[in-house]
């Protein structure tokens, strides 16, 4: 074998060992009383495969086969607490209940295990170069249960 057979060779092989590293979406999930089977990210109802954001986007963290509430017959209620958190750890935005309009009605247990959804509509004060905590708690409003799910996300 000639010389630069071997050096060509030797170039694919360490090109192609070079990976670039992958920046992905992880979540954190936290369950305290209430668990769920999955909980994913989603942007335009597709996965998010990566944590940057475009500004003024729209993004989703679904919680499906979310078991664990105490209910009332096939009734359960749900509270939901959405918060941002800058890299200094301050919350720069929070809703306290995303889900206040159930408090006397609830919802049924079925819908609850089959998905409950928070939205996050990526904009001011978030800022585009500069990564955010975005967490969300769901919780039982009748016992004391909830689960966390939190994820780190950079705006573009």
């Amino acid at each position: 074998m000639t010389t630069k057979i071997k050096v060509f060779i030797l170039f694919i092989i360490l090109f192609s060992a070079c990976k670039r590293e992958e920046i992905r979406c992880d979540i954190i999930k936290e369950e305290k009383g209430l668990s769920c089977d999955t909980i994913r990210l989603l942007a335009n109802e597709a996965p998010m495969v990566s944590p940057l954001v475009a500004l003024d986007s729209t993004i989703e963290m679904s919680f499906t086969g979310l078991t664990g509430f105490r209910h009332n017959g096939n009734i359960v209620y749900p509270g939901g607490t959405l918060k941002v958190i800058d890299e200094n750890g301050e919350v720069i935005f929070k809703l306290d209940d995303v889900f206040i309009d159930y408090d006397e009605t609830g919802v049924s247990k079925d819908l609850v295990y089959k998905n409950i959804s928070m939205f996050l509509e990526v904009g001011s004060p978030m800022k585009p170069g500069c990564s955010y905590t975005w967490e969300n708690t769901i919780w039982d409003k009748r016992a004391n249960r909830k689960i966390i799910g939190k994820t780190k996300i950079t705006v573009e």
